[in-house]
């Protein structure tokens, strides 16, 4: 049963919940890790998988420096300026063989105008003619202003960057513009590779130690936050029963019946599959179901005979007196599905509100049914204990009037465990089992503050 599985769940002592909760904080904080780790990971991957392209760029401007101060003002397009134009581009190319970020498979120089000045090709390098294809695809465009460009594309799965570069002279002053295409080298590759790595590892290592650092602070806040929230469970719940107690006393009996409605009750409601907050509200509703009889005269509360018409009407004020008393609580609201509900019937001759069927409150309907059966077979200044089977006669006797004839079939399942186990009694062992009830569905559980 969901109600029973959940008992036992919650049932669990102090040291199940402390592992509870490092477990609970150190999975959370190991997602947080991971999340981080991955996003760390995704950053530096697509601020660093460029390098070698930028380090590309870098060597194809280092070429137009070398063009510049070797050719200046000769990069007029006459025929003896292509020549030697050509001449020191296929030497540049020659002497820049090793460098880091590739080798320079192909290049072009445009003048100003798009005149094509001079070329290179690598025949060692160029027999796939893809990347020949992809620097002369398209009429090359020369910028407006002086910015650089590139593209980077992968030809047999091995990485190419191709690059536009200005050529200027002193004063910013464009004398040609150079393309080039160049086979990234394995050293550019294992070098980004490896820095990538390493500051995934960095700034993995940086988050781990954060965790570790503030883990500890964290327990100890999470752990005081515990502390301070079970002992304002602890206020509510003497609350509770001391309200209880004191209706007791003002109705000449003890507050033994409390703590045996309450036990009943949630045996009850977890036979029928309700939720933990609704036990919750059942346990409330049981204690203080007669909190309303404070404010019933004496003359009507402890009168010893039968109430005549107007006495009973001015006793079943109590509903309201107690729907008030509990309504100036947050934490008591929930108790008014029992308070306000537990002398209404199924059939819808109850009061105050004369709800029938599923109307009522299914915690009502719990309620009431545990309320007569205490009431039956316990003594009172008036009456003597019935035993178990006339009791249940007369628990059958309402079935679909007074009682909901599912919760009647379920209590009577229980009937027996309930006559010889919890009924007539009042030693001490009572308080302390509804007491260890209470606790089990209202101990805080940290993870609701995290």
């Amino acid at each position: 049963m969901a109600g029973a599985g959940e008992t036992s769940c919650m049932a669990d002592g102090p040291g199940a919940g402390r592992t509870s909760l490092h477990r609970y904080l150190l999975t959370r904080l190991a997602a947080l890790l991971l999340a981080a780790a991955i996003l760390v990971a995704v950053i530096v991957w697509l601020t660093l998988r460029g390098s070698y392209a930028d380090m590309a760029m870098e060597q194809v401007q280092q070429g137009a420096t070398f063009l510049t101060f070797h050719m200046g003002d000769r990069l007029d397009g006459s025929p003896a300026g292509q020549a030697a134009l050509q001449r020191e581009l296929e030497r540049f190319a020659s002497l820049r063989r090793e460098r880091l970020a590739g080798l320079i498979i192909a290049a072009r120089i445009f003048g100003p105008a798009g005149k094509l000045l001079a070329h290179f090709e690598d025949p060692a390098l160029t027999a796939n003619r893809a990347t020949l294809d992809w620097l002369d695809a398209d009429p090359v465009a020369i910028p407006a202003t002086p910015d650089s460009r590139l593209e980077v594309q992968r030809f047999d799965d091995h990485p190419y960057v191709k690059v536009l570069v200005p050529v200027i002279a002193d004063g910013n002053r464009i004398l040609a513009w150079c393309a080039a295409v160049l086979r990234v080298s394995d050293a550019a590759i294992t070098d980004v590779r490896y820095r990538i790595l390493r500051s995934i590892a960095l700034a993995t290592g940086l988050i781990i130690a954060t965790t570790a650092l503030f883990y500890p602070v964290v327990i100890r806040l999470v752990n005081r936050l515990s502390r301070l929230s079970t002992s304002l469970l602890d206020a509510n719940l003497e609350v509770i029963k001391v309200l209880g107690s004191a209706i007791a006393k003002k109705d000449s009996d003890t507050d033994a019946h409390n703590y045996r409605v309450t036990l009943m009750a949630v045996q009850l409601g977890e036979s029928l599959g309700l939720d933990p907050d609704r036990i919750r509200a059942l346990i409330k509703g049981a204690f203080l179901h007669d909190v309303g009889k404070i404010g019933i005269p004496d003359a009507v509360l402890l009168k010893p005979g039968r109430l005549d018409a107007a006495e009973f009407s001015v006793m079943k004020q109590h509903v309201e007196h107690g729907l008030d008393i509990i309504g100036r609580s947050a934490w008591l609201a929930d108790a008014a599905a029992v308070v306000g509900g537990h002398h209404e019937k199924f059939s819808g001759d109850g009061y105050p509100a004369g709800l029938a069927n599923e109307g009522v409150s299914i915690l009502a309907r719990i309620f009431a049914l545990v309320d007569v059966f205490d009431a039956l077979t316990c003594r009172r200044p008036y009456k003597e204990p019935m035993p178990y089977e006339e009791s249940m006669q007369v628990l059958e006797a309402g079935r679909g009037t007074h009682f909901d004839p599912t919760v009647l079939d379920a209590f009577t399942d229980l009937s027996k465990h309930f006559y010889a186990s919890i009924a007539q009694r009042e030693d001490p062992a009572l308080r302390e089992e509804a007491g260890a009830v209470m606790r089990r569905y209202f101990e805080v559980s940290i993870e609701q503050f995290i």
